[in-house]
């Protein structure tokens, strides 16, 4: 029964194909750059970033190859990149902790317009 009905639904065109693709590759895009974007995520995202530097996670299982240029390349940008996340979650940690030991609002607003 099913094969026969499967039978009488139309398949997709070629265009409906790509722009569907497409579609799914946008939304995949918006839904990391959220992902990305918050900062609950930058400790897991830089344990994989050390991770893959120190040969101990698979770069296959991490990293879309077919969106790089070269393995050493992005080795070397990545390294780079490490350095400037612990950096910025340095800055975002004394600065969430400026906020949290603020003693009254007048401090605490000060210290959340930094």
């Amino acid at each position: 029964m099913y094969l026969k009905q499967m039978g009488q639904v139309p398949l997709l065109t070629r265009e409906e194909e790509v722009d569907i693709s497409k579609r799914i590759e946008a939304a995949e895009s918006s839904a990391l750059k959220i992902i990305y974007s918050v900062s609950l995520t930058a400790d897991f995202q830089l344990e994989i970033c050390k991770k893959l530097l120190a040969r101990e996670e698979r770069f296959d299982r991490v990293v879309l190859d077919k969106k790089i240029d070269s393995r050493e390349t992005y080795f070397k940008s990545l390294a780079k990149q490490v350095v400037a996340l612990e950096d910025l979650l340095k800055k975002i940690n004394n600065a969430w902790n400026s906020i949290e030991n603020a003693k009254n609002q007048t401090l605490r607003k000060r210290a959340t317009t930094r």
